[in-house]
């Protein structure tokens, strides 16, 4: 099982998103002491979570995450021919059929592999959510 990294590389890994829809637009309600100015409770119940772009209470989830729960598993599973070539501007006519599209679908992934975490998101977003 893929785990998140925290290294100079992949600083975002730690970043938190929404969990429905992957924005970095969020808020969480905490407690801080008016005399102290110190944290007295975190927000843990959805209620005290936020998503501006859903504009609802959400759940929170990190980035990588994310990436390894929604998105990979979308582009794995749930992409078509026409999502894959929206987002690598490949077309599968350029590449033989004789291995039933093989060529095509190894040449798509390296494009996809050659993006970044925070890429993969947006394009995630963007074809799952196309009404916001």
């Amino acid at each position: 099982m893929m785990r998140c990294r925290r290294s100079d590389s992949d600083r975002a890994a730690g970043t938190w998103r929404c969990e429905v829809c992957g924005s970095r637009a969020i808020a969480r309600r905490v407690w801080l002491d008016s005399n102290t100015n110190r944290l007295r409770s975190d927000a843990e119940e959805r209620s005290d979570l936020w998503c501006d772009d859903c504009q609802e209470h959400t759940r929170q989830i990190r980035e990588c995450d994310l990436l390894r729960r929604s998105v990979e598993p979308w582009w794995s599973y749930d992409t078509t021919i026409e999502d894959r070539q929206v987002v690598t501007g490949l077309i599968p006519e350029g590449f033989s059929s004789e291995d039933g599209a093989r060529a095509f679908l190894d040449a798509c992934a390296a494009v996809w592999n050659g993006k970044s975490g925070a890429e993969k998101i947006e394009i995630w977003r963007y074809l799952t959510r196309p009404e916001e």
